[in-house]
């Protein structure tokens, strides 16, 4: 057949399907909302997957850009940033790149209509653009060769946005950005976020000159095409060794120069539940598949004999499967469609529930064109996988035993029963996994919200107050203003108290390793540092067990001392007195803190704090007072009432200490804690859940129709039992029975193949405890009951059979 005939055969099955889906609205509209469930959610995940993880970035050929790390090869981690001498070397002596820019993200100070405004501000070096490969959307942005770059500036472009209304004139006009005025020559496009900053701050990094007090550089290089890792290591190695002979305490003993992809130094953080989600859609999109495919073989037996005509009138095995499977097509491609419309809201609703700052700022999650053709290429593999099985079957029975079995009206094969009992099954036991999942993740986020935090939350006001590096340059003089602040805070009517901290319990803070004076083989391990006032552990609501609490004159005198929790003494001090013993902190002795004396002496001993609230687990860490280093940013105030009521006064407190120092992210513990620990795991409940649901819901139709039709084609059978004196309730077993042995083969498959998985992906999951007996039977039970209800329907109707009716309808 030529390619002509080919079409013209093709048009006239494809008309031909859409008269059979009109002939048999039902049928076209389950199968059809079946495939678009599945789609939509396949098509609304990927688009997050793609935006999120595939395509991310918008920088020219963001595989050739690489960030470098100083790894220590005795226990975990790595440095990132650089003095602006390390970047001057690498800069001048590395042959591998094309390029080699520098920034920083740090705070810079706005007056804007008198109030002084934080902007996140990206001091990035003079070349920066040129590197990350980007054209400014409006003006110009600032090349290698700029003469006098710290004159001018370029505006991100949600500031520009936010802030400046997407003023067009903006270009040329003048922003004092930290008491400095620069002219804006461009503005961003939308998804340049390198970094996340408001304005970039372009500067011509010099050895010896330290800009606007930027002392710590991160260090983003283009490797020029072709570069090997060997070449990488060996161009970069003698590099660092000289700058390691020269300054060998900013280096580890034993360290090697690691580089690291573009992308994985700037990850999503849900990036591995993105793919597990991606894979229980894919289950999704199964048991769409194995439920399209039942209806349609449910539909070839009522169309055997009509298939068996056309046999015998001379249409062959081939033709008929094709005109079949052109009939499963014309199934994918209208629920693709509605797939792909439903898949909009599916991704509005994604976005909505997705937690905050897991995702790069510059990623772009929409259905754009590769979003498109996936959702293409997965209406094409749909409609193979469910129409291939029904099509194969009707094309290739038995022509006379078809004839015969139709003429006496039963309907189907046993074959036929066989491969739709199996598709059942198979539906039954995905849909297990998807909800033995949303128990787990439910069983997981109960746990979360009812750990105890042991820090109080209620009625504490959490603000910023990051001090410019400028205007307080010196430990003495962000020390003086932090205790003015404080004083000033608490005096306040309605605080209760008032701490500050370089962290905030139970979110984060420093962490480093600490070695104990007299015991040479202390755990290596980094433990939590956090730098304190005197009220901060009251304000918080942690108590002391022991010893006591730093002072205000421990404060005042900056004295070594620390308080450490619990887990700390256990780990350290197992079965002695931590009171007296000495800890040290190597780490302070390393620029830009530079300490003298890293030790301190241990005089409290202060309860756990929760931090790991999954499991319940606390951290060790000690409590040093902030004037060490005079770097704690972190407000917490214990109010009297509604904590955002007292923002304004706290604010105006600051103001009167100095007018030009700005206050940020004014929020509730509450709300912080929700945000940036809650939000993960409900994220993947709800997720988890309405896949699982969907999927239920899904497998209890195959179920239920499966059921209804062994009740009608036996339909004669059943009103021969009733009349030779078969009971209701023994008509009403066998039919339970036989579904109840569907239900329990897809619950013993689909259990044993959960705990597979969960055995290899549980951790990623996420999930406290992967083999919780509790959530995994749930999801048993949930199905089983589902399953027999979807059975009941169909059961009763056989048992209420009319004997007469069903052997004179025959």
């Amino acid at each position: 057949m030529n390619a002509f005939g080919w079409f013209q055969t093709f048009v006239q099955d494809l008309r031909y399907g859409l008269r059979e889906l009109q002939r048999h609205p039902g049928f076209a509209i389950t199968a059809v909302l079946s495939l678009a469930l599945g789609i939509m959610a396949a098509t609304a995940m990927y688009s997050v997957i793609h935006g999120v993880i595939v395509d991310p970035f918008p920088y020219k050929d963001v595989d050739d850009l690489a960030s470098i790390f100083i790894r220590n090869q005795e226990q975990t981690g790595a440095r990132g940033g650089y003095s602006i001498e390390e970047f001057d070397e690498v800069s001048r002596r590395s042959k591998v790149f094309s390029g080699v820019a520098a920034s920083t993200i740090s705070d810079v100070l706005w007056m804007n209509n008198g109030e002084p405004q934080r902007l996140r501000g990206n001091h990035i070096s003079n070349n920066g653009f040129d590197v990350m490969g980007v054209p400014a959307m409006l003006g110009r942005t600032v090349s290698g060769s700029e003469e006098a770059p710290e004159t001018k500036v370029v505006l991100g472009y949600r500031f520009w946005v936010n802030k400046l209304a997407a003023n067009t004139g903006v270009i040329g006009t003048t922003l004092v950005l930290n008491g400095r005025p620069r002219v804006v020559v461009g503005v961003m496009p939308p998804r340049f976020m390198f970094r996340g900053a408001d304005v970039y701050v372009p500067i011509r990094y010099r050895t010896g000159e330290l800009a606007e007090g930027v002392d710590s550089l991160w260090i983003t290089a283009r490797l020029k095409s072709g570069i090997q890792a060997a070449a990488l290591e060996a161009d970069l190695d003698p590099i660092f060794r000289d700058l390691a002979a020269r300054n060998p305490t900013r280096f580890p003993k034993k360290w090697r120069v690691e580089m690291v992809s573009f992308k994985e130094t700037f990850p999503s953080g849900i990036r591995e539940v993105l793919w597990i989600m991606f894979g229980a859609v894919g289950l999704l999109l199964l048991i769409a598949c194995a439920n399209v495919s039942n209806l349609m073989l449910a539909r070839s037996s009522a169309r055997e004999r009509e298939i068996s005509v056309r046999a015998a009138l001379g249409a062959g095995r081939g033709r008929l499967f094709r005109q079949l499977l052109t009939e499963s097509l014309v199934l994918g491609l209208l629920g693709g469609l509605l797939g792909v419309g439903l898949s909009w809201l599916g991704l509005r609703a994604i976005l909505a529930i997705v937690p905050p700052n897991v995702i790069p700022d510059e990623s772009e999650v929409t259905l754009n064109l590769p979003v498109l053709a996936f959702s293409f290429l997965a209406c094409l593999i749909t409609t193979l996988i469910a129409g291939f099985a029904p099509a194969l079957h009707a094309a290739s029975g038995d022509l006379a035993k078809t004839m015969k079995e139709a003429g006496r009206g039963s309907g189907g094969s046993r074959s036929m029963s066989w491969l739709r009992g199996g598709l059942v099954i198979v539906e039954l036991s995905l849909a297990v996994i998807l909800l033995a999942g949303a128990g787990l993740f439910l069983h997981t986020f109960i746990r979360l919200r009812t750990a105890p935090l042991a820090v109080g939350v209620d009625n504490r006001l959490v603000m910023r107050l990051p001090l410019n590096a400028e205007r307080y340059p010196t430990v003495e003089r962000r020390s003086a203003f932090i205790r003015e602040a404080l004083d000033h805070i608490g005096a306040l009517p309605g605080v209760l108290g008032v701490g500050i901290n370089a962290g905030l319990h139970p979110l984060g803070s420093w962490t480093a390793p600490v070695q104990i004076v007299g015991i040479p083989d202390a755990d290596p391990r980094p433990v939590n540092i956090h730098q304190i006032n005197a009220a901060y552990l009251k304000a918080t609501g942690i108590k002391l067990l022991s010893g006591r609490a730093i002072e205000d004159a421990d404060v005042g005198a900056r004295r070594h001392l620390a308080v450490v929790n619990q887990t700390f003494a256990e780990r350290y001090f197992a079965g002695q007195r931590a009171l007296g013993k000495v800890l040290r902190v190597p780490r302070l002795r390393r620029p830009p803190i530079a300490l003298e004396d890293d030790s301190f002496e241990i005089v409290g001993v202060a309860a756990d704090a929760i931090h790991e609230l999954q499991t319940g687990e606390s951290r060790p860490e000690f409590y040093i007072p902030y004037s060490i280093t005079g770097l704690a940013n972190t407000l917490v105030v214990h109010t009297a009432g509604d904590p955002l009521r007292m923002a304004p006064y706290v604010r105006a407190q600051i103001y009167a200490l100095d007018h030009s120092q700005f206050v940020d992210e004014s929020r509730t513990l509450e709300d912080l804690i929700d945000r940036d620990v809650y939000s993960r795991g409900r994220f993947q409940l709800w997720l988890m859940g309405l896949f699982g649901t969907v999927g239920l819901t899904l497998s209890v139709i195959g179920v239920y129709g499966l059921v209804s039709q062994i009740v009608a084609l036996q339909r004669r059978e059943f009103g021969v039992r009733l009349a030779i004196g078969a009971s209701y309730w023994h008509i009403l077993r066998s039919v339970l029975t036989r579904g109840l042995r569907l239900i329990m083969a897809g619950l013993i498959i689909g259990l044993i193949t959960a705990l597979l998985l969960l055995r290899r992906y549980g951790l990623q999951l996420g999930v406290t405890d992967p083999f919780n007996l509790a959530s995994i039977s749930g999801a048993c039970g949930v199905l089983l009951a589902a399953g027999v209800a979807a059975c009941i329907v169909p059961a009763v109707r056989a048992a209420r059979t009319n004997p007469v009716s069903a052997i004179r309808l025959e």
